[in-house]
């Protein structure tokens, strides 16, 4: 059969190949490989994303695995809550940034580090071999609201010390979950936002949900007239960011140039990047000294498990710092 992983995760059409069956499935082998610990299970906004959750929490459970669902979250919550509240494992339903109709999954493990390709590698293995828990063992299943604390958790990680002008920005949420958090907290650490395709929707009616150039480019002349400084704009399930000025598109390298500038002036370590970035990355960690190691793309977060001196781990529209 076709490698159920992909690049990031698992991805598909809805209901061929991704559907509750399939879900099941994995539900069994991800129990069978984890070992029947907590799982935190999380969700996008697309429409399959209901019933793909329903499932996978269905068939956790029956395999002996305890669920903790958060429900609608962005994408950064689900691994988040598996290092906070110490959980065995997470999943996340979403299919990023393509088009409506797709679904799928992420898997994160114990830290809340997504799987390695030895990891799904083991988990397709299990896939039609891994079994039901008998009756006495099947797990518990609770619904967790923990936006609140997440938020408490991130605002002072990203609160600058001084605000020397409040930036005007546009906030793109993609009709997604990152409408839950991203208004809020830019607004608390000192921004003036104004959010636009707010209202969560998984058909994404107004903006495709991948943040392209193509796709944001018109912003420009609104920024201009509005006097506003950027556009903030998300991906469909908030894990990808991409900027959008007066003068253009911010190529993504350039993003992860400057997080990488900032990291780089408190600690010294390696940063891992992607294959396909450009040269300014390259050319901020030479100037400050550091190590730039590149990376096959969608699997950077391993290079956290393979360098031990890590500062940041990055590819286009993503920072895992």
């Amino acid at each position: 059969m076709p490698r159920l992983f992909g690049t990031s995760g698992i991805r598909g059409v809805f209901p061929d190949p991704v559907n509750p069956e399939l879900a099941l499935r994995l539900a069994r082998a991800l129990a069978a490989y984890f070992g029947y610990g907590t799982c935190a299970l999380g969700r996008d906004a697309r429409l399959p994303s209901g019933p793909i959750s329903l499932a996978l929490a269905s068939g956790l459970t029956a395999s002996g695995c305890s669920v903790a669902n958060l429900g609608l979250v962005h994408l950064a919550v689900v691994p988040w809550a598996v290092r906070r509240f110490k959980l065995r494992f997470g999943v996340y339903v979403t299919a990023s940034h393509n088009p409506p109709q797709y679904c799928g999954a992420k898997v994160f493990r114990e830290g809340g580090v997504e799987t390695t390709v030895e990891d799904e590698a083991s988990i397709e293995s299990l896939l039609d071999r891994a079994g039901y828990a008998s009756w006495e063992r099947v797990g518990s299943y609770s619904e967790l609201n923990v936006l609140e604390q997440y938020v408490e958790d991130l605002e002072p990680l990203v609160r600058p010390q001084r605000v020397r002008r409040a930036p005007k920005l546009v906030v793109d949420v993609a009709h997604g979950p990152a409408a839950l958090v991203a208004p809020r907290v830019l607004v608390d650490i000192g921004a003036r936002a104004v959010v636009v395709n707010g209202n969560v929707d998984g058909r994404f009616p107004y903006r495709y949900p991948e943040p392209r150039p193509d796709v944001l480019e018109p912003y420009v002349p609104m920024l201009r007239a509005l006097d506003y400084d950027a556009v903030l704009a998300f991906d469909g399930d908030g894990d990808r960011l991409a900027v959008v000025t007066r003068r253009g598109f911010v190529k993504q390298d350039r993003v992860i140039a400057l997080f990488t500038r900032y990291v780089l002036q408190d600690r010294r370590g390696t940063v891992v990047v992607s294959v396909d970035c450009g040269s300014a990355v390259r050319e901020v960690v030479e100037a400050a000294g550091g190590r730039l190691v590149y990376y096959r793309l969608g699997k950077t977060h391993e290079g956290l498990l393979k360098y031990g001196d890590v500062v940041i781990a990055a590819e286009p529209w993503k920072i895992i710092d």
